[in-house]
């Protein structure tokens, strides 16, 4: 038996879209001291802007990452877009 056949997720971008959630909610739910409610209607804006995908782009490639953030925010953090796209964690805390 695989002993990934008991995860209730794939192993692969599932598993890195669920840390993704799991991260959103420890370190906002810490920093912001939001409640469940709260975070609830941050993951429906999230789920439809980017689907938590961390590496999502809009059409017009204005907009990046989980929350969608322009690359006028990504540089303010002092990072390139190249390095923000690859980093989940960061882009939940943008």
């Amino acid at each position: 038996m695989n002993p990934t056949d008991t995860l209730p997720i794939q192993v692969g971008e599932d598993l890195v879209l669920a840390l993704a959630k799991w991260y959103a909610y420890e370190h906002i739910t810490r920093v912001y001291n939001w409640d469940d409610k709260q975070f609830g209607c941050l993951v429906s804006l999230w789920t439809k802007e980017s689907n938590w995908r961390y590496s999502a782009v809009s059409k017009n490639k204005k907009w990046y990452g989980i929350p969608q953030a322009t690359k006028q925010v990504v540089t303010s953090l002092g990072l390139t877009v190249q390095d923000y796209m690859r980093a989940p964690e960061l882009q939940v805390q943008a």
